[in-house]
């Protein structure tokens, strides 16, 4: 490994180990895991041994067709992931995939996708990261895959509850009750009269739902919020 990249495998470890917010994820770790493994989509989530049940606990760019509580019974490349424990490459008509691609990421349009994860002591569930749009997969990408993966768990499992459903650690109780007051038509001066805060708080935590869903707008954090199942209207 070069000097350049040392330096950054070493900056992006230590970052790992002082995260402390999915924003913090999002602003400082991020964007160091994008120049290690160049990729365009990522997500990670725990997979239940017994069932093969994937409970989705951060979606960057994939797909939400894609990424659900069935995916993984569904999706050949995690099954495949499960029963070898080793990082796995399927790309499209790609001689340096692993796997042949399947139709379901031909479906949604996934040219290619890098899997690899930790299995928990107990081995009752994994936790597994995917990297969509990874063009290339030498031997120095799938290493770096290997490097990486135990501090992106370290990282992830210090900001949200793995336990939960599908992105329920994403929003906060507060944010989640804002949004479902926005749903029913309430403003932020509404609101914030409603809850004891002021419009200026409404507005922050908006802001922060918005971020935190990858979302354009309201309206948009409100369609993401209820096709996750994050509010109920």
């Amino acid at each position: 490994m070069e000097s350049n990249d040392s330096h950054s495998l070493s900056d992006f470890v230590k970052a790992c180990h002082t995260v402390s917010s999915l924003p913090d994820f999002r602003s400082t770790i991020y964007g160091q895991l994008q120049r290690l493994i160049p990729h365009a989509m990522f997500a990670f989530g725990t997979v239940c041994l017994s069932n093969l049940i994937l409970k989705q606990s951060l979606n960057i760019n994939f797909p939400t067709g894609y990424l659900g509580p069935n995916t993984s019974q569904a999706c050949p490349e995690i099954r495949q992931w499960v029963r070898e424990e080793r990082p796995l490459y399927i790309g499209l008509n790609d001689e340096s995939s692993s796997h042949s691609s399947s139709p379901v990421l031909a479906r949604h349009k996934i040219r290619n996708l890098a899997v690899h994860g930790v299995t928990e002591l107990n081995r009752k569930q994994a936790c597994l990261f995917l990297f969509g749009g990874v063009d290339a997969f030498p031997e120095e990408v799938e290493d770096r895959l290997r490097l990486v993966t135990p501090h992106l768990y370290f990282a992830l499992a210090k900001i949200g509850d793995f336990d939960s459903a599908p992105g329920q650690s994403l929003l906060t109780k507060r944010e989640a009750e804002i949004l479902e007051w926005i749903c029913i038509g309430k403003s932020n001066s509404e609101i914030g009269m409603i809850l004891g805060i002021s419009p200026w708080t409404v507005k922050i935590h908006v802001s922060r739902t918005i971020e935190k869903l990858n979302a354009s707008n309201r309206s948009h954090a409100i369609a993401i919020a209820m096709h996750q199942g994050l509010i109920e209207v």
